[in-house]
């Protein structure tokens, strides 16, 4: 408890609270290696299933032997261990926020005890995670046992039960990526509330992601006060504090919602947040009676949007009771229906002029954030030169600016020379009417379309996309793998080194199409734009007329653009991190980083070409040079 009474009691730190993303991806790692597991015993044992499906036979000894299998392989043990891991992990990080919030408003750091209510609470969350495990592996294993049974019973072709195998595979896959998102969410959430409470801190704002996924009922909740265990409302300085809501931040499916902790000084509980030195308050931390500026933008933002949403979707209605209003007025001559008709369009006329004025309204709240989003990152040394647009939403402005954070100020990757809402020169250059971003090498910008404007239409259309690749990919794979076995046969038969050559290279370029896992590497917006400040990061460790690391990408220059090598080995390369990555060195090295990036695995040569190119680029920054490579 703090007893100085000019300190204000009731503190809002302005810090941003960090989401355990590492400890969520590390989960759905240890998650995917038990599924891997199942699918590895599964491929060994299933063509023992071909003499069955000819004659009526018991599925139940495969069932058995992957199930004994995977008992044997401590794969369990090993997965639970992980488990206790990450819920250190987890703690960690709610600490690293409580600390951060106390050094934010009183100016010290603050040790967090542990308790024996933590320790019970996070106990139980890992037999909850023992009892998922157990459930992912016998839904797995019945869910297989039907699919063998039912094959049997009807003498289905091995190819078809093979492909529902796979089909079984993908969804138990994504089933441990949601149980690793939504559990590793709900840890978070009740580590965060124990640490607060513990810690003396009664409410706390509720922050969304402020993003295109946000629910519209937590929208609705960003930025106001609750208290963690109380059924009655209450007041801090004018501003309401809620009753403690059904779920907190967090706690629903798939919430990525956070809890701002509102500290109160004369509530501290210094036993368990012990201050490392004399408090002083950060006066500018106070809360006030009314939110602050962001707050209310946010929520007259979300406001516009559900306006214009509601609108577009009565409009939709209205054009098409119209269209069957004209319709029956044109076949039938009905009176009735052309005054319906009429009264429509009035309607229509009416309603689209009441959106074209909300539209209007949510592009002024969105320059306005716009522009100040810029200068931000200006300012705080992400770019040289920003320049945003209107037409850019919330969501997408926040997640450019959060992305570059991580990048310049986390990572401590070189500031990018410019970053620039520019359609026109997107359609014009970028090669690719979809694209949503580009990396001019020679204005040295990242430029961004009109695909930036809506993030959710964006994520839509790129699912879309990955799923369309992987059907066609699927419908060719007979093919290309027949015309892998005939250039086997060739280069075994050949008898010259030239024809062997030749075979070999169109061999690697079958095995291209085969390889990808992927379309492209990245999922989202944050992600695009990783993928293009990779080109960025390329371009700064090259030199002018010579491509960074071009000899150990298989690259060669063809009137001043890059392709691979006549070999192709490059290319096969490349098609171990995605589809995309395989259409030039350029795109292999931005995919490669992007893919770094995300933690995962790539070929051990794309990985020591993205870290050398890192260093140098890092290096040159410090030494005050600039990109240099004009033209490679």
């Amino acid at each position: 408890m703090v007893t100085n009474n000019k300190m204000p009691r009731y503190l809002r730190p302005n810090v941003t609270i960090q989401y355990p993303n590492s400890a969520e991806r590390d989960y759905y790692r240890v998650l995917r290696a038990v599924v891997r597991e199942l699918r590895k015993y599964t491929n060994e044992l299933l063509p023992s299933i071909k003499p069955s499906l000819k004659q009526d036979a018991d599925s139940e000894d495969i069932i058995n032997e992957v199930t004994a299998r995977f008992n044997n392989s401590r794969v369990r043990e090993a997965a639970l261990n992980e488990v206790q891991r990450i819920i250190s992990s987890v703690d960690n990080i709610a600490r690293q926020n409580m600390n951060k919030a106390f050094k934010n408003c009183l100016g010290v750091d603050v040790f967090m005890s542990n308790t024996a209510l933590l320790d019970k609470i996070t106990s139980e969350w890992y037999a909850s995670q023992s009892q998922l495990i157990n459930s992912i592996v016998s839904t797995y294993t019945d869910k297989l046992g039907t699919i063998i049974s039912n094959a049997v019973q009807r003498g289905s072709l091995y190819k078809d039960v093979y492909a529902d195998v796979k089909h079984l595979y993908d969804i138990t896959d994504n089933r441990a990526k949601f149980i690793a998102r939504n559990e590793i969410g709900n840890l978070n959430a009740i580590t965060t509330k124990m640490r607060q409470q513990e810690a003396g801190v009664n409410c706390y704002e509720w922050l969304t992601s402020r993003d295109e996924r946000v629910r519209a009922s937590h929208a609705a909740m960003d930025g106001n006060l609750y208290y963690w265990s109380r059924s009655t409302p209450g007041e801090i300085n004018g501003r309401k504090v809620y009753p403690t809501p059904g779920l907190q931040p967090g706690m629903d499916y798939n919430c990525r919602c956070v809890a701002i902790p509102i500290i109160d000084t004369e509530s501290w509980n210094v036993a368990n947040a012990t201050p490392d030195g004399q408090p002083v308050a950060n006066m500018s931390t106070e809360v006030i009676s009314e939110a602050n500026k962001e707050t209310r933008d946010w929520k007259k933002y979300y406001s516009l949007k559900n306006k214009e949403s509601s609108l577009n979707e009565k409009i939709k209605d209205l054009e098409i009771k119209k269209k069957e209003a004209e319709l029956k007025f044109i076949t039938e001559a009905s009176e009735t229906a052309g005054k319906q008709a009429r009264a429509y369009s009035s309607k229509l006329k009416e309603m689209k002029s009441v959106l074209d004025t909300v539209v209007k309204e949510k592009e002024t709240l969105q320059a306005s954030r716009a522009a100040r989003i810029a200068q931000e990152m200006v300012e705080e040394g992400l770019a040289e030169k920003v320049k945003l647009s209107g037409k850019m939403s919330f969501e997408a402005v926040d997640e450019l600016k959060k992305t570059f954070e991580e990048l310049i100020l986390r990572k401590g990757y070189p500031k990018v020379p410019g970053i620039e809402y520019n359609n026109s020169y997107i359609k014009m250059f970028g090669g690719n009417e979809n694209a949503i971003a580009m990396y001019d090498m020679n204005k040295k910008t990242i430029f961004l379309g009109e695909k930036a404007k809506d993030l959710k239409s964006f994520n839509d259309h790129h699912k879309l996309a990955a799923e369309s690749y992987l059907k066609f990919k699927e419908k060719l794979m007979p093919i290309w793998k027949d015309r892998v076995k005939k250039l086997e046969q060739e280069i075994k038969d050949a008898t010259d080194k030239g024809t062997k050559y030749l075979r070999e290279k169109d061999l690697r370029d079958v095995l291209s199409d085969i390889n990808p896992p992927r379309n492209t590497v990245p999922e989202n917006f944050a992600e695009v734009l990783k993928h293009e400040y990779g080109h960025f990061i390329h371009d700064k460790a090259s030199e002018v007329g010579k491509l960074f690391e071009a000899k150990a990408l298989k690259a060669r220059k063809i009137n001043d653009s890059w392709f691979w090598t006549d070999d192709l080995k490059g290319k096969l390369t490349a098609s171990y991190i995605s589809k995309y990555a395989t259409t030039s060195p350029l795109e292999c090295f931005a995919e490669a980083f992007t893919a770094y990036l995300k933690g995962e695995k790539i070929p051990e040569v794309l990985k020591d070409i993205v870290e050398s190119a890192i260093k140098t680029a890092v290096k040159k920054a410090e030494n005050g040079a600039t990109s240099t490579l004009t033209r490679y």
